[in-house]
């Protein structure tokens, strides 16, 4: 293998920039209940980071991320089919 791409396989990918707040927008009183998920998001987890994305655009509100009927919102499929699934594993579990 080439010295150059031998370099740029080690070489880590960015995916969240360093100074990244996903809690930037978050009322101080609710902060609390999603640094769990704002700390994945920092590492570069992409499911925090679409849920807190989804939590930002309802006003952090998460009754209403279940209600959300943007169709044409990109990430309102991937919610969809997380909240399925998330129903299904509360349903196996009782």
């Amino acid at each position: 293998m080439s010295e150059a791409k031998e370099r740029t396989r080690r070489t880590p990918v960015k995916v969240v920039p360093e100074r990244y707040d996903p809690l930037e927008t978050c009322p101080s009183k609710i902060r609390s209940r999603y640094e769990r998920t704002a700390a994945k998001a920092r590492l570069g987890h992409a499911s925090a980071i679409l849920k807190l994305k989804c939590l930002e655009c309802v006003c952090w509100e998460f009754n209403e991320v279940r209600k959300c009927e943007i169709h044409g919102c990109a990430l309102w499929a991937k919610n969809r089919k997380d909240l399925c699934e998330e129903a299904a594993a509360a349903k196996g579990e009782g």
